[in-house]
């Protein structure tokens, strides 16, 4: 319950999730890829009021 409030609490702030799954002969792991697009990355840093100049 709490993951998938988590998970969509960042969906909801712009960022992207992936999900993989690998299996071998005694595991499974899940992955979550999380990516951050550049217009959310610049909304996040100047709300943080971080002093690292902003470029592309």
């Amino acid at each position: 319950m709490c993951r998938r409030r988590f998970e969509s609490n960042l969906r909801r702030a712009g960022v992207e999730i992936e999900e993989e799954t690998s299996t071998s002969e005694k595991k499974r792991m899940h992955f979550l890829k999380l990516f951050l697009p550049w217009d959310v990355m610049c909304y996040y840093a100047e709300d943080l009021c971080l002093r690292a100049p902003l470029q592309v």
